[in-house]
């Protein structure tokens, strides 16, 4: 009985090696004929660091201004409005992605941008008062009859320059190679006025401004979709929109929209 169980053991211990050392040659990728290849897992299925760099359009703005800070203008009531012009932008971005095993994988990025537009407009105060009468008159915005006149009217155009920095909370789905994602995200931009002219709609001179702007804060919707590419998926390309918006009462409205559209080129570690 004791050397039946001793051939035992030695016959089930001789099938685990033999066992083993298929799978490990299985797991090696061999290509020999006839042997039936499983593939290692892709390095889309782990947590991840991530580069990425991208460029765009800036399709479409809009801004709108009403009642703004009495402490500049008094009480007047201005209007600002913007007519949208066809800009470009190019930036980087880094990030982590978490894989959950859920089908879910969320991922947090910050990224960096610079763009530039067209600007274009209508504004003025749809009624003057002497606090506002003195800010014209110190830009030198008159003409005759400007100051016993109760509205100021003029057309607007030069260039918008602006530089991002931005912090992304983005959520991502697994569907093979494909990530669709939507996302949002904040920070501050410095967006400034180059060459910005004022053409009075009353007279015929036409104001060559200096450059204005500064900083403001920012805030952004994010929705896209992503490729993963390579034998480990360790690239992809993807495509964005992204409406971004700008608060700046004094130079922007209220609110400035852009209407951002980019493709990129990503890198995981």
């Amino acid at each position: 009985m004791a050397k039946l169980c001793l051939l035992l053991f030695a016959i089930v211990i001789s099938n685990i090696t033999a066992f083993a050392q298929q799978s490990s040659v299985l797991w090696e990728g061999d290509r020999s004929p006839g042997v039936v290849q499983i593939q290692n897992e892709p390095d889309s299925l782990r947590n991840r660091f991530y580069i990425s760099a991208f460029g765009g359009l800036n399709a479409a703005q809009s801004g709108n201004e009403l009642d703004p800070s009495p402490a500049t203008y008094g009480p007047s009531k201005t209007y600002f409005e913007q007519s949208s012009q066809i800009g470009w932008l190019a930036g980087i971005k880094a990030g982590h992605v978490w894989y959950t095993g859920t089908g879910l994988e969320p991922a947090l990025e910050i990224e960096s941008f610079y763009g530039s537009v067209p600007f274009r407009g209508e504004n003025g105060f749809k009624k003057l008062t002497p606090r506002s009468r003195e800010w014209l008159a110190k830009r030198g915005l008159t003409y005759p009859g400007i100051l016993d006149d109760s509205r100021f009217d003029a057309n607007t155009g030069g260039q918008i320059t602006s530089i991002h920095v931005m912090g992304n909370l983005i959520l991502r789905a697994q569907m093979g190679r494909f990530r669709p994602y939507v996302g949002v995200g904040g920070g501050v931009a410095k967006v400034e006025q180059h060459g910005l002219w004022m053409r009075l709609n009353r007279g015929k001179e036409t104001l060559v401004l200096p450059k204005d702007g500064g900083l403001v804060p920012a805030v952004q919707g994010i929705a896209g979709v992503e490729y993963l590419m390579g034998e480990k998926q360790n690239w992809g390309i993807f495509a964005e929109y992204k409406p971004l918006a700008h608060f700046n009462r004094q130079n922007f409205g209220d609110v400035y929209l852009q209407h951002l559209i980019v493709m990129g080129l990503k890198y995981y570690f």
